[in-house]
């Protein structure tokens, strides 16, 4: 690490026009040598001076401070640098001091909570799993790394859709790094819907797709699969499951690049999942069910905000899109009436925090024996668009197949 704290220091010196960026992204802390220490103060003292400098330069100014064979060994880090990229090299440099200054920090936080008379391991488990998120990035903030990202999007845009026709043509695809909430009441089928997309998006992208399912243990996830891929009811995939090879080959074959997490996840275990498999699209069922970020008492708003806010901050670090089930209060009564965003009202920062937002609700729950619902209402899901960033309000009407498949398809949309 003390190469790379050299390193640092050594191309500002070489290249004086590069200190405001140290400066911006350093302090004297970030340092774990003395040495480095006392060169960085210089190189900031220098700068707000306004003066050149050079290793003579600082030879001279640090004349009993440091010894100059260590500021010739700084230099020495420069011997295989292309000028060219030095800037990048900085940049480089700084973000792995940053991710060991955080380390240091969160261990001395490990020792002083191991300290304690009550000692809280489950907070210390929290505060270790901190050390597998860091990531922090230096952005350069030129025009060309824009340009960069819009060049890999365009690669991929379109090709994560919902496998609704009405919905994909007015959201235009989903990116990466965006985050879409699908709310409804609980009986509504988030999960249904869920895994519905997941079926679809397996045969339709490369892409490794990950499913935390926080509410049913792996088994439903399993049959509930087997019934959408199958068009079966339950009894029968839950049959097939145990006597047909053939069938359970085609699904271990189909889903290769689907992982499946059933534990009691937080936001942060989740996050470390994702690093860890490398996926790009990642499913949460469901958002109210995360643990908790902290160990503070938290009331449902706070808690649902945390959580919707790192979500998305996650969606952008890991480059994924997250797709996150939220279950509706009360005032969306038993899932038979239409969703408004303002239903959402547990969090303030939902809205805000979420690239796109479905509603979606089941016409026939309104009726005390679902049978009494007109022939029209029987079977239908509708989802609403409640928010999208890249065009209007959009409504569509699917056919929910709950009580036999759990298949769902669209069968009208229309504006709104």
């Amino acid at each position: 690490m003390i190469h790379t704290e050299k390193a640092v220091l050594a191309v500002v010196i070489f290249k004086n026009s590069l200190a405001p960026i140290l400066l911006a992204n350093a302090d004297k802390t970030l340092f774990s040598y003395a040495h480095n220490r006392i060169i960085f103060e210089q190189i900031r003292k220098l700068h707000e001076e306004e003066q050149f400098f050079d290793p003579a330069i600082m030879a001279d100014r640090l004349k009993g401070r440091v010894p100059l064979s260590y500021i010739s060994s700084v230099m020495e880090c420069l011997i295989h640098s292309n000028i060219k990229f030095l800037k990048n090299d900085l940049n480089k440099y700084l973000n792995i001091l940053k991710q060991e200054k955080a380390k240091r920090e969160i261990l001395k936080e490990i020792n002083r909570q191991a300290k304690e008379p009550n000692c809280d391991l489950k907070e210390i488990q929290n505060i270790i799993s901190k050390t597998n998120l860091l990531n922090i990035e230096t952005e350069t903030g030129d025009i060309e790394d824009c340009f960069t990202e819009f060049d890999q999007m365009s690669e991929r845009n379109g090709e994560i859709s919902l496998g609704l026709p009405g919905l994909d043509k007015a959201i235009g695809g989903f990116r990466l790094g965006e985050v879409l909430l699908f709310m409804a009441r609980t009986t509504v089928g988030k999960s249904f819907w869920a895994l519905n997309v997941l079926y679809h998006l397996i045969s339709h992208t490369q892409e490794k797709i990950t499913f935390f399912s926080l509410e049913m243990p792996g088994i439903s996830v399993l049959e509930r699969l087997t019934q959408i891929t199958f068009s079966l009811p339950r009894e029968e995939a839950q049959e097939k499951l145990k006597t047909d090879k053939k069938i359970r080959e085609q699904l271990k074959n189909e889903f290769k690049n689907l992982k499946i997490y059933t534990q009691n996840y937080s936001v942060g275990d989740i996050e470390i999942k994702i690093r860890e498999d490398g996926s790009k699209i990642i499913f949460i069922d469901y958002l109210d069910l995360l643990r908790e970020l902290s160990l503070k008492n938290q009331n449902r708003y706070e808690r649902i905000s945390d959580h919707i806010i790192e979500l998305k901050r996650i969606a952008k670090r890991q480059d994924c899109l997250l797709i996150v089930s939220h279950q509706l209060q009360r005032q969306a009564e038993e899932g038979g009436v239409a969703v408004k965003l303002t239903m959402a009202r547990d969090s303030g920062v939902i809205e805000e925090a979420s690239d796109i937002i479905l509603g979606a609700w089941r016409p026939e729950l309104r009726y005390d024996v679902i049978a009494l619902a007109p022939e029209t209402e029987r079977n239908r899901l509708i989802i609403r668009l409640l928010k999208n960033k890249r065009g209007p309000a959009k409504m569509i009407s699917c056919f929910f197949d709950h009580s036999k498949t759990g298949k769902i398809w669209e069968i009208e949309w229309r504006d709104e």
